[in-house]
């Protein structure tokens, strides 16, 4: 290919004099991609520097301050407030960062003052360990808190068994450990322990000068000091230490979020932060300004909290758009989206999904990529960071086929080691690397074995390793051989032993006993489990093998193995495929058992739970979940497979996290009872009064929890109204919009909208509908525009506004009219309760603070045509204008209707309790706009009459019901916004 000149974007960049060239024009921006794009490549000099183009930015800590100033104001990191599944999101800006790690530095400086000082006059770097889940804002704010100080961090998996944290601790020189609440108990063999600083402080500028008196001084070329030390999985033994450096750590952040055709702004996090790939994302935004998005608190998260944190960062404007993660968690999303909804929209929508760690199966690839989903990835690994990216169209299938990113690199080669057989390979002065060659300056082999395809392309496939390390599809590794050749010497009851799980989800085990023994008889299974059990004990969590994953050959069955008495790995895979394959199996048809009641199967659970988890059954209530229980997608593999042969049918992973506790098993597991006989329809779910009761409870209780309003008015009375409008895009809204603009009544309207492009999607709706869009032009007496758009979000207490506009809407708005609401009669009544609810909760709060306010909430008749009559002594046909009752069946049974009911009642406790000016506008079936005739298509009944019309029916439905049939009692959608209008 001929060279290609990487042009920098028409800007004020400093670029090295020196324009470099690329030997391969795909990997690099082309001249088509946008300006933007083109910026973040040439950001900080040629991407394929060696060096930052501003020569003060020679460490992590350097860039952090650097941002500060450079983006200052603008958001940094969204992270999750509570625990909560449905929790808002926080926001964090850059200059709040860098105040908050220097606030962190100097805390710990103060702790480590006589290791700091030793550190400077020794001159030698000291080493921090940092113990904890990982997955936190906190977390990360320590990592570069740290890097501040100076000092080198060791960062530790929690699945480390004791003898192997000892042994990183001691090899690494760690002179103390931080460790967070949970991990605070872990035995640190001496080694002094501070607490993780959980609750973040405000931070303060002033306090960079502080942290630079005592630090860790900057001796020699800080670009080549150690920043973090991240260590192997320790499979093949104990983990081996891999040091980085500012160099190598600055190196990755700078090019991992450059993508040749488009740009990622918001990057959400499914990676832990100890781990290479987490690591690499979290800095990935500090070279560019742009936005790390932190996951749910509770891990490993189900997909439904995964999803339902992408609509919450959508709705704040910040849609996700990068998710790089295990393969697990992919296989988790697809299962839960081909169970439930077949919306794939939650994958599709992301710029780019990258399986990380592990190889995703082919199968999963493929039917991802057909329903529109970019699957791409990165190779690399946590010696060499990322060098290679897969580079193709967003409809290709051939996620792990790679280009070099760094072609023209003489440290960084595919070297042929068979006919057509590539292995990667890297040689000492590859800028990306750790510091591999301490010892020796021979090449750095991946054992990572390549093809061709085709030949002379540039393009290569990965195809496997040329050792036994199984890749699990959470993104640990097992060595197989260590850990056959321990179970094998551990009893003299196993011949032999061939260890499985290269793209699982965990390790299996093929066992062929000696010739003395029975396969079949049960103390010789007893002996193999504890042999296993007694082994896997000194490795990690993720190399441990449950017993349900243990296929024990029968007698005449044997291992294939060698001359040398090694098992042959492919022969034994190709031979035991079937079995290989049940062990891992979603289905199959076990013998059946018999039926199990809610308690039997209820305390089954519990003693399970107490069994994988070694947690007392005693202590594991009905609502204790299993992120509680510490449960990983290892352990639930074993707790899918013992539930699946004790219910006699397949139960899968996604079932699981998606009901996590005992209460919600039992509930989605125990079949509803059979009555063949009956032919009535079925009841609502026996528990849906119970969810609408607990709800109510828990917004009373926070009702409750506001403080009184002052008794004496400080706001003067007003003759005319400010009004704030949600749900203004809708039918509905729209003609609201239409009637208020026009009212002399009205002297301010403010239209909250939510997701990105407020305006332009208001102004398309009004287009839409054939209304006058020269009404968002409307001025006031003072000359500003009469109808002001903010982008709002239903999950936040402060509806995604700043606290200066929020406290502005609290002075002025008289009215808030609140008619956004999820259009869903498919969804259960809590699936409503993490934003439309919520939001209502928020906006009741605003007309709480500050000026007085009347709340007009647009409910519907379904809260009214439930099961159970309204008034026992009104007719059945009629609503009586008068508060709802206490009984949710009163309502329809769907969601939609539950919730608003959930408001009607929640809006009685707020007028009774907070004196609160309520109205409840009931809102019936309404038709086409009388002036227009828009009617949306999407409505039950414009398809109904569009079908209808059609030649092959020619016919409207009879409507029956009464004396003279069903009574239309339509009302046009203007009509009814002119009788809402004041």
């Amino acid at each position: 290919m001929a060279p290609m000149l990487i042009d920098p974007p028409v800007s004020d960049l400093i670029v090295e004099k020196s324009i470099s060239t690329c030997s391969d024009p795909l990997v690099v921006p082309s001249h088509n991609a946008s300006k933007r794009v083109r910026e973040l490549w040439w950001l900080h000099g040629d991407p394929h520097s060696t060096r930052y183009s501003d020569p003060r930015l020679v460490s992590l800590a350097a860039l952090v301050r650097n941002d500060g100033t450079v983006y200052k104001s603008q958001k940094a990191f969204l992270h999750p407030a509570t625990a909560d599944p449905l929790t808002e999101y926080k926001s964090m800006t850059w200059d709040e960062f860098d105040t908050v790690t220097e606030t962190i530095a100097l805390t710990y400086a103060y702790q480590l003052e006589n290791e700091l000082q030793q550190a400077n006059i020794s001159q030698q770097q000291l080493t921090v360990a940092l113990l904890g889940a990982g997955k936190s804002i906190e977390y990360f704010c320590t990592q570069l808190a740290l890097q501040k100080l100076g000092v080198r961090v060791l960062l530790l998996a929690e699945s480390n068994p004791l003898n192997a944290l000892h042994y990183l601790l001691e090899s690494c020189n760690a002179l103390a450990v931080i460790t967070d609440s949970k991990n605070s108990s872990t035995n640190t063999n001496g080694i002094p322990k501070l607490d993780m600083i959980e609750s973040l402080p405000q931070g303060s500028a002033a306090e960079s000068e502080q942290v630079d008196k005592v630090k860790f001084q900057d001796f020699g070329d800080v670009w080549e000091r150690h920043s973090f030390i991240i260590h192997s999985s320790g499979s093949t033994g104990m983990p081996k230490p891999i040091i980085h450096t500012n160099r190598s750590m600055m190196l990755i952040a700078r090019m991992y979020r450059l993508f040749q055709d488009f740009e990622i702004e918001n990057w959400f996090l499914l990676f832990p932060l100890y781990h290479i790939a987490g690591i690499s994302i979290a800095l990935s935004n500090l070279p560019n300004g742009q936005i790390l998005s932190f996951p749910p608190i509770s891990w490993p998260p189900s997909s439904s909290s995964i999803f339902s944190a992408w609509n919450t960062l959508s709705e704040m404007g910040h849609p996700v758009q990068c998710v790089h993660c295990a393969p697990t968690l992919i296989e988790n999303m697809y299962e839960y989206i081909s169970t439930s909804s077949h919306d794939f929209y939650p994958l599709t929508s992301l710029k780019i999904l990258q399986p990380g760690g592990a190889a995703l199966s082919d199968s999963i690839v493929k039917a991802l990529v057909a329903a529109g989903v970019n699957v791409k990835t990165t190779y690399g690994s946590t010696e060499i960071g990322p060098p290679f990216r897969t580079i193709g169209p967003r409809d290709s299938p051939d996620c792990y086929r790679f280009r070099n990113l760094y072609p023209d690199n003489p440290f960084l080669k595919m070297e042929e080691v068979g006919e057509g057989i590539f292995e990667c390979v890297v040689l000492k002065g590859f800028e990306l690397a750790a510091e591999l060659w301490q010892e020796s300056d021979a090449p750095y082999r991946t054992n990572d074995i390549f093809v061709q395809d085709p030949p002379g392309s540039g393009y290569f496939t990965m195809k496997g390793r040329k050792d036994d390390i199984l890749v699990h599809t959470n993104g640990e590794n097992t060595s197989a051989g260590p850990l056959q050749l321990d179970i094998q010497t551990g009893t003299k009851v196993i011949y032999k032993a061939l260890a499985l799980g290269h793209s699982k989800p965990g390790v299996s085990l093929l066992v062929e006993v000696n010739e003395a023994y029975d396969p079949k008889d049960i103390a010789v299974e007893e002996t193999v489990w504890k042999t296993v059990q007694s082994v896997t004990a000194r490795y990690p969590k993720h190399s441990q093998i449950l017993r349900s994953m243990i296929y024990i050959l029968p007698r005449g069955a044997n291992l294939p193995i060698t001359p040398k008495g090694n098992v042959k790995r492919k022969e034994a895979e190709r031979i035991f495929a079937a079995e290989i394959d049940a062990i891992y199996s979603d289905t199959f048809s076990p013998p059946p058992t018999p039926c199990q009641d809610e308690e039997s199967l209820s305390e089954y659970l519990r003693s399970l739970l107490s069994t994988l988890s070694n947690v007392p059954s005693s202590e594991i209530n009905d609502y204790t979940t299993l992120y509680d229980l510490g449960i990983s997608s290892l352990t639930a593999l074993s707790l899918r497979t013992s539930l699946s042969n004790h219910l006699s049918r397949p139960i899968t992973i996604s079932t699981l996290f998606e009901n996590p506790s005992i209460s919600k098993l039992v509930t989605v597991l125990t079949p509803p009872p059979s009555d063949s006989g009956s032919s009535a329809e079925p009841t609502p779910k026996s528990n849906s009064a119970e969810t609408i009761n607990r709800i109510i409870t828990s917004l009373t209780a926070e009702l409750s929890s506001w403080p009184p309003r002052p008794q004496t008015p400080s706001y003067p009375p007003t003759s005319k109204q400010t009004v704030l409008l949600t749900g203004c895009s809708g039918s509905l809204g729209t003609s609201l919009l239409t009637t208020l603009s026009v009212s002399s009544q009205i002297t301010k309207i403010y239209a909250l909208i939510r997701g990105p492009s407020a305006i332009e999607k208001l102004h398309s709706s009004l287009t839409r509908r054939g209304l006058d869009t020269s009404i968002l032009d409307v001025k006031t007496e003072d000359g500003s525009k009469k109808i002001e758009i903010l982008n709002f979000s239903m999950r936040d207490s402060l509806l995604g506004l700043d606290i200066e506009t929020y406290a502005m809407l609290a002075r002025e708005v008289t009215i808030v009219l609140a008619g956004a609401w999820k259009m869903d009669f498919n969804l259960p009544a809590e699936e409503f309760e993490g934003d439309c609810i919520k939001n209502t909760m928020s906006l009741l709060r605003l007309c709480h603070a500050g000026r007085p306010k009347t709340f007009a909430f647009t409910s519907s008749i379904s809260t009214c045509m439930g099961v159970v009559p309204f008034s026992p002594t009104a007719p059945s046909l009629i609503i009586p204008e008068s508060p709802i009752g206490p009984d949710p069946s009163i309502a329809l049974s769907t969601g939609y209707a539950q919730s608003k009911y959930i408001i009607e009642r929640i809006t009685q406790t707020a007028s009774q309790q907070l004196s609160l000016p309520i109205k409840l506008l009931r809102v019936g079936q309404l038709s086409g706009h009388t002036t227009t005739g828009h009617w949306s298509t999407d409505e039950m009944w414009p398809i109904l009459f569009a079908t209808s019309f059609r030649p092959e029916m020619g016919a409207l439905p009879i409507f029956t019901g009464g004396e003279k049939g069903k009574m239309v009692d339509w009302i046009p959608v203007d009509v009814a916004a002119g009788v809402i209008t004041p």
